[in-house]
């Protein structure tokens, strides 16, 4: 069955902080400004002009990084019977989350760095595996076979609540 066929109980969306689209922003003009600085620069001295591979290569990095930032969201829902989350465009389908092989789960603050080294699809072999887009804000939740997930969440509460509502 499909997900979307069913009735949303819960929905929330994330986009990467101010700050990671500053430093993406950032990287993506730096390095614009020295492929023009490059041109401009080969074609008024004695050294060899740029490759024209390598300027292609600068510019599809670059709309690569922009079509991540654009791009980049984590969406995660509650339905009646499971938990969804996806990063796109990383993960561009569901991981299922079904409340009958959930044990425990607990709202929580988290160090994305130190415990998960990072942010996105993160696993660490003491935490277990990490869905987190911004904050330092999730839900963990135990299996019952004993593995640990966290969704990162800017309002965990919120989505404990709701699984607490629907779980069995």
């Amino acid at each position: 069955m499909k997900n979307t066929d069913r009735e949303i109980i819960y929905s929330e969306v994330q986009r990467f902080s101010w700050i990671i689209n500053l430093i993406f922003i950032a990287v993506i003009i730096i390095s614009f400004a020295a492929a023009a600085a490059a041109l401009t620069a080969a074609g008024k001295s004695e050294e060899e002009p740029l490759e024209p591979g390598m300027m292609l290569f600068t510019i599809i990095i670059n709309l690569v990084l922009l079509a991540l930032l654009v791009t980049f969201q984590m969406q995660t829902r509650v339905y009646k019977d499971a938990v969804w989350v996806r990063l796109l465009p990383f993960m561009p389908w569901f991981k299922k989350i079904p409340f009958e092989d959930i044990r425990e789960y607990c709202p929580r603050k988290y160090r994305p760095v130190f415990e998960y080294g990072g942010w996105g699809i993160r696993y660490s072999f003491r935490n277990g595996k990490a869905y987190n887009a911004k904050g330092n804000k999730g839900l963990q939740i135990t299996l019952k076979n004993g593995k640990k997930i966290l969704i990162g969440s800017q309002d965990p509460e919120k989505l404990a609540d709701a699984i607490k509502k629907h779980i069995n």
